[in-house]
């Protein structure tokens, strides 16, 4: 049996499985296809469910998660879930690492081949920082500190800040989404799948005289919906799809200047690369640079959409080797 790192990416939608490499972990030997991660009790079920279908033995298990870790755990935000580091341990499978899937993103960028790039800003690459922002269920952000040649990931739930408008039209979505709820609204109530999509339709739907019979019942995977009838031309959906770009760049250029990202701001999650057409444009590079007195250094920023479906997998798996450098299975 071939000895290999386990790493597990697990999100608010999806949990993926993959077999690493333990000396190599940028190189992926297999990978699951995506599961929910509620089709398990518990997560050693799912564990035991991909193990058993392949040939692998692991001698160590990397999990990235979409929540904030401590010492003990972490509570995964969407899911509603606790996982105990104490737990992952008792499985018996090595060395055991658990990071913020936007960590596991960030430490992965070293190893995604440049064609699986896309640019949307070609910018005036420079020696510095750079940040990373994910929208999939949820808004992930992290940024990548330069030290001594490399990038410390640091991790964040910048997606969780107050949500600030600058605009008419803005203003009336705040608004509009205060009177849904006594909570504070923050980014990623307009900037993702699972909260993003819902609100921004149901706020411009809500601006009509008129409810097209296609929008009277939205659909659950309203994202790929509203991308369907944007290709159309629909107008509604177009609108949709233009908010939440403009959105979207707006806290890219927030978290740019928050990080000083002057080395690259990367986007990642499952939503950009299925619109790319909607973000390469003029007016998402324009929501991005409209920062006042800080125009011209965000100009120079490159940007580029991550399309390595890999990222986290590979991420996780490089920082168990890491935090564990003492463990000689990995290298044995």
């Amino acid at each position: 049996m071939k000895k290999v790192i386990l790493a597990l990416d697990l999100g608010g939608t999806h949990l993926r499985f993959g077999a690493l490499d333990r000396k190599a972990p940028h190189r992926v030997y297999e990978v699951s296809s995506k599961s929910a991660p509620q089709d398990f009790a518990q997560l050693a079920q799912g564990i035991d469910r991909f193990l058993k279908s392949t040939s692998f033995q692991p001698v160590g298990l990397a999990i990235a998660v979409a929540g904030p870790v401590d010492e003990e755990g972490v509570f995964l935000t969407n899911l509603g879930w606790r996982l105990s580091l104490a737990h992952l341990q008792e499985l018996s499978l090595g060395p055991v690492t658990l990071l913020n899937d936007l960590m596991a993103h960030a430490a992965g960028l070293e190893f995604t081949q440049e064609d699986l790039l896309y640019p949307l800003q070609p910018g005036k690459p420079r020696s510095g920082n750079r940040a990373l922002i994910a929208a999939g269920t949820g808004l992930g952000e992290a940024l990548l500190v330069q030290q001594n040649g490399g990038w410390i990931p640091v991790p964040s739930e910048g997606g969780h800040c107050d949500f600030a408008p600058t605009t008419d039209e803005e203003i009336r979505l705040l608004n509009f989404l205060r009177d849904k709820t006594a909570e504070p609204i923050c980014w990623e109530d307009v900037v993702s799948g699972a909260h993003g999509w819902p609100n921004l339709t149901q706020f411009i739907l809500s601006q009509k005289d008129t409810i097209p019979q296609s929008y009277a019942s939205l659909p659950p995977n309203l994202g790929a919906f509203i991308h369907s009838q944007a290709e159309k031309a629909c107008p509604i959906a177009s609108e949709v799809m233009s908010l939440f770009a403009r959105l979207y760049a707006r806290e890219a250029g927030n978290l740019a200047l928050k990080g000083l990202a002057v080395g690259g701001v990367y986007i990642g999650g499952g939503i950009a690369p299925k619109i790319l057409k909607f973000l390469d444009t003029q007016e998402f590079r324009e929501a991005f640079c409209h920062k006042h007195r800080y125009r011209t250094l965000l100009e120079a920023i490159p940007i580029k959409v991550v399309q390595d479906e890999h990222l986290a997998l590979k991420g996780a798996a490089h920082w168990l080797r890491q935090e564990h450098p003492g463990a000689a299975v990995l290298d044995e």
